[in-house]
């Protein structure tokens, strides 16, 4: 074989290596009591990633983070039996778990589901918000610049779900689930935010449809003439 012929099935491997690579999911988890630096809990690939940590005034931070990925832009990407104990004065915790590297659908539009659940709020919480978010430029925390999908606040235990679309742009893009947890005094929470996203099926525009239109009549007319 000669040198080009080995060279440009080197150039193909290490070009989809490399996109694999840069698509390749991936779960993390940051947390930051502010106006402290933001600290990384723990990260791995899906489906599932538990942590668990400590950043004072907020002494135990534990719970899992969950992604299933079944097609590019069909996700359901889940934060289960998360509990965060405060237990000195008072403070705020914000914690980012962010899904990166998802691959953007054909159409980049997807349809997003998001349920807020506050289990429990015990003790010196004052209050409780979660946000979904989707960062078209695949970041992770915090999400500055991102696209709003849904939000709640809880003063007590309670639900809430939100339904939206938004564009993944070019891809790859990341989800992300927010918590802020205020405290007064030592309270616990247990909290839960399900995400689940599909690609939104298009709706052809009546220019586009006419051109498939005549399209398809130029092809049997010259079928018929052969």
């Amino acid at each position: 074989m000669t040198r080009f012929g080995l060279t440009a099935p080197v150039l193909v491997a290490c070009a989809l290596l490399w996109s694999a690579s840069a698509n390749a999911e991936t779960i993390t988890i940051n947390a930051q009591v502010v106006p402290s630096p933001v600290k990384t809990l723990a990260s791995g690939p899906p489906p599932i990633v538990n942590y668990s940590g400590s950043t004072s005034p907020f002494d135990i931070i534990t719970g899992s983070a969950a992604a299933v990925i079944s097609a590019p832009g069909t996700t359901a990407f889940n934060t289960s039996a998360i509990g965060f104990s405060a237990v000195t004065g008072g403070g705020t915790l914000l914690v980012w778990i962010t899904l990166d590297g998802l691959t953007a659908p054909a159409t980049p539009t997807i349809a997003a589901s998001s349920g807020f659940t506050a289990n429990d709020i015990i003790g010196d919480i004052s209050s409780v918000k979660m946000w979904t978010y989707l960062d078209p430029s695949n970041g992770i925390a915090p999400p500055v610049g991102s696209t709003l999908l849904g939000a709640a606040a809880f003063t007590h235990p309670s639900t809430s779900d939100v339904k939206t679309t938004a564009p993944t742009g070019s891809g790859p893009y990341s989800l992300q689930e927010v918590y802020e947890i205020v405290s007064t005094g030592p309270g616990n929470v247990n909290l839960t935010i399900d995400l689940n996203t599909a690609v939104k099926a298009p709706i052809p525009e009546p220019a586009t449809l006419a051109l498939v239109g005549t399209a398809l009549l130029g092809i049997g007319l010259f079928r018929r003439r052969r």
